[in-house]
This record gives structure tokens, sequence and C-alpha cells, in this order.
């Protein structure tokens, strides 16, 4: 049996809101977007810094991360499906999970 991640409450944050983004866009798959977005929602202090030291908006990059969910084409149409991580989604959120077992 597979454990469920022990991600600090502010990651757990970003992933329920990278979930609430997903379903308000009516979306069956939580994408990179989705959850990049929720990270950016929380405020990652490590994340808004890297964006600004490449001189980018972090408000900017999150309303191109919005325009990238309204595009995104696994639409479903009503808010009720089972949501699920697209595989690169789960790719990142098992490098995370590796990263975390080694701090």
């Amino acid at each position: 049996m597979e454990t469920k991640p022990n991600f600090t409450p502010r990651a757990q944050e970003a992933l329920q809101i990278a979930k609430l983004a997903a379903r308000e866009s009516n979306r069956e798959i939580i994408s990179i977007a989705h959850l990049c977005y929720g990270i950016l929602e929380v405020q990652a202090i490590v994340v808004i810094q890297t964006l600004r030291g490449v001189k980018l908006d972090p408000a900017e990059v999150q309303l191109y991360l919005l325009s990238l969910i309204d595009k995104d084409e696994n639409f479903i149409g009503e808010k009720t499906a089972a949501l699920s991580f697209s595989q690169k989604a789960q790719e990142a959120l098992a490098i995370a999970v590796k990263i975390a077992e080694r701090l």
C-alpha cells in the first residue's frame, strides 16, 4: 500500500488551490499549470524570488497560467467529475516527494 506524501501545510494548500482551479475551470485533469498557479497563489517565497530574479512579474506569470488553464483541452462541462493529475503533474509531484524525503 502506498502512503500519501507528507507535504508541508503550505504545499498542501497549493495542491488544494490547484484542484479548486481545475474544478472552477471545469477541467477533469489537474495540470502543471494548475500546480504552478496554486504555488503562486500561496505566495511561495522561493518561487516569487526566483521569478523576480529572472525579471518576471509573478502576477503576470499567474495571469499567463490562467490563460493556459483556459486553453486546456481537458474540458468536461460539469463540476461533478472526479479530478486526476496529468502525467506531467504526477511526475512533478513524485519528484517533490523524493526531494521532501531527503530533507
